[in-house]
């Protein structure tokens, strides 16, 4: 209805429209029936779809992995304005194979995640316990292969302590909105 609105108007040309979830939501995977428990596939992967006709040439599937901090920079590709930005993500429009996406739980467990091409690693601050996942072999994460791969899994544990300690100082500058 929104689109035909849009035509109807004459701003289908002048707009880009993104649908996108917040959230993932479990169906029962991991005996989990919330969206705020934990960072398994069912509670992080959403679905985007950009409709954008006068910006975008064809319709295109992005299999790379990506955030919601990924739309800004996305946005002003699509603009195609010379601007220089400076967020943390890096626009879905650019092939970007070795992109890293990071996400965070605040809610239960302080648990925060890394996805690294097929790789998933998860880190539980309270427990210390790190989770890493081969999701090309295991996508219902099932088996942790940390102490298989050490040496990967102390990178990507590495990597997240580094990134949530980034965050926490910009928060504590209020560089936040």
């Amino acid at each position: 209805m929104l689109v035909k609105l849009l035509q109807e108007k004459g701003l289908e040309d002048k707009t880009i429209l993104f649908i996108l979830a917040d959230t993932g939501q479990p169906l029962g995977e991991h005996d989990n029936f919330s969206e705020q428990q934990y960072l398994f596939q069912e509670n992080v992967h959403i679905p985007l779809l950009i409709l954008a006709p006068a910006f975008l040439r064809e319709p295109a599937v992005i299999d790379d992995l990506s955030s919601q901090v990924d739309l800004l920079p996305t946005i002003m590709d699509l603009f195609g304005r010379p601007f220089r930005q400076r967020s943390m993500g890096s626009s879905l429009i650019r092939k970007n194979c070795g992109r890293k996406v990071f996400f965070n739980n605040p809610y239960g467990p302080r648990t925060v995640g890394v996805r690294s091409g097929p790789y998933k690693a998860l880190y539980e601050f309270a427990t210390r316990q790190t989770f890493l996942f081969d999701l090309s072999r295991d996508p219902h994460e099932l088996h942790n292969i940390a102490n298989d791969h050490q040496e990967l899994a102390a990178e990507l544990r590495q990597k997240l302590v580094d990134a949530t300690s980034f965050v926490q100082e910009l928060y504590d500058q209020d560089r936040f909105c």
